[in-house]
């Protein structure tokens, strides 16, 4: 297998692109293989995005197939995780993905989807980018000013839409808010501080919503990515000493903390695929 130069993988092209593009030189190559790179290539992103580029091909909308009423039924009752098995067996229809949209806690069907060998590529992408709790996340966008796909990108990177998802650090829910910061919030909306409720979609989705907004009067939509990770003190203070910061790109390859790095990569890809390669 042929190994690429730095200069020839994603981020050299990118890099090289950005840098040839401010000093007026010719970038038509770079623009090229750029244009090539798989559609969810963080540097192609980054490239579609700065020259406004519409992606020609788009993934259709999820289709009515066989579901599996059982899973359904179960996660009805909020036994998700027993769900998971009922799903398992289900895989044996060749349909059993449609069920996936219709979980109140799509995250266990996503899990399968690179189990089930019989899947397609566009079949795995389009039902792993999933809008769940659309009513909730509708409402709570329009409330607080804050891009739905923006809201849907952070999710699935924060839990790929667990409901009951508990991390490491103690962070809660669909949008993993900690304790410290969940508390927080809850004093500036007027909201009875109990830690149980921030498992329910609809305080999640309410207090990361908020918060997305919160940060977004503080940093260009990039940085209050990184914010929501790192959190503002570490950002605020990283930008004051590196004030030339214009992109995510930047924050990709210069930020310190290598989670945020990865965790800025991942959310601009799923709000690119969310904003421009998902047919409604």
């Amino acid at each position: 297998m042929a190994v690429l130069s730095p200069m020839e993988d994603s981020f050299g092209l990118y890099w090289k692109w950005k840098i040839k593009s401010k000093l007026g030189l010719g970038v038509e190559k770079e623009e090229r293989d750029l244009s090539r790179l798989p559609a969810n290539d963080f540097y192609r992103v980054m490239f579609s995005l700065k020259k406004g580029l519409a992606v020609k091909r788009k993934i259709s909308p999820l289709k009515q197939e066989l579901v599996c009423e059982e899973a359904l039924w179960l996660q009805e009752f909020g036994l998700d995780g027993i769900s998971l098995e009922a799903l398992k067996e289900c895989m044996e229809k060749r349909y059993w993905y449609g069920t996936i949209p219709l979980l109140p806690n799509p995250f266990y069907g996503v899990r399968l989807l690179w189990v089930d060998k019989r899947l397609g590529k566009d079949e795995r992408f389009r039902y792993s980018y999933l809008r769940p709790y659309g009513s909730l996340v509708r409402l709570c966008s329009w409330a607080y000013g804050v891009d739905e796909d923006l809201v849907y990108a952070v999710m699935r990177q924060e839990s790929l839409f667990d409901r009951f998802a508990l991390s490491s650090s103690d962070a809660m829910g669909l949008m993993q808010i900690i304790p410290k910061t969940a508390l927080w919030i809850s004093q500036r909306l007027g909201d009875d501080p109990e830690i149980p409720k921030y498992f329910f979609p609809f305080f999640s989705i309410k207090y990361g919503t908020w918060y997305l907004s919160h940060l977004s009067e503080k940093f260009p939509a990039f940085l209050a990515v990184a914010a929501y990770n790192s959190g503002p003190t570490a950002v605020s203070k990283w930008l004051s000493e590196n004030q030339w910061v214009e992109d995510a790109s930047d924050v990709v390859a210069f930020y310190p903390v290598s989670q945020t790095r990865n965790y800025v990569r991942k959310v601009t890809v799923n709000f690119f695929v969310y904003r421009y390669r998902l047919e409604d």
